[in-house]
């Protein structure tokens, strides 16, 4: 088994993806990875009836997209903690929530929460106009309009390859309850896809605190061990059709 990793394009060349009005998430995330697709299935050291494509987090929700456009090379997805739901919709959990445990005053977590709101308006109201210049959180509206307009479950539904989607029961980045349960509703008797949910893990699939917090980031980690079989245990048992 193999697996092809390289640097976004907003990690190799962040001056430009920062300048560029036009910057979209499929410049960040999707064209690199359909391509990383057709590179895989061109090496002779890949069977290219065996290719599967994994997102995790951001990569995880854009998968589906990915896939789409890469279906006919592809044998089966993999999402591991993919948000459902809007991104900014996701990052006003993460704040409420974060706001909790830190003890962050009302005061600053209301001007958070007015920022997010105000950004996703600002969205819906220019659906079909130009964009304002200055950007939000660091990225250029053409980037969040981009996201906004996509609908990752709507995608999923699309596809006719098998998918695995997993996630960490103590996640507080995507929470399970508002993003993993939305999944399972998507798909209720779908026998192409597949869940599990791993107790006590993170985001990163590692032992999460309690309360799980960002500070689990800095202690030394690893991957689940289960939760890597149980990914190669399902490409193994399914195959390309």
């Amino acid at each position: 088994m193999a697996s092809l990793r390289y640097d976004k394009s907003i990690t190799a060349y962040p001056s430009e993806a920062g300048l560029s009005r036009r910057f979209t998430i499929d410049d960040e995330v999707t064209n690199d990875a359909v391509s990383a697709l057709r590179v895989l299935a061109r090496d002779e050291q890949v069977d290219p009836s065996r290719v599967y494509v994994l997102g995790h987090s951001l990569g995880g929700m854009m998968a589906p997209r990915i896939a789409l456009r890469a279906e006919k090379t592809l044998a089966g997805v993999v999402l591991m903690a993919a948000p459902a739901e809007s991104i900014l919709d996701n990052g006003i959990q993460q704040t409420i929530y974060l706001a909790s445990v830190r003890h962050t005053p009302e005061a600053t977590l209301q001007a958070q929460l007015k920022s997010a709101r105000d950004e996703q308006a600002l969205l819906a109201s220019h659906l079909h106009g130009p964009l304002p210049a200055e950007g939000y959180a660091g990225l250029p509206q053409s980037w969040w309009m981009s996201v906004h307009v996509y609908d990752q479950v709507t995608a999923a539904k699309a596809l006719r390859v098998p998918m695995l989607i997993v996630q960490g029961g103590s996640d507080f980045q995507v929470s399970p309850r508002a993003n993993f349960i939305r999944w399972q509703q998507a798909f209720p008797d779908d026998r192409r896809v597949t869940f599990k949910e791993y107790p006590g893990l993170s985001h990163l699939f590692a032992p999460a605190g309690n309360p799980p917090t960002p500070d689990d980031y800095a202690k030394p980690s690893s991957m689940d061990a289960q939760v890597i079989r149980d990914i190669a245990r399902w490409i193994n048992t399914h195959p390309a059709s």
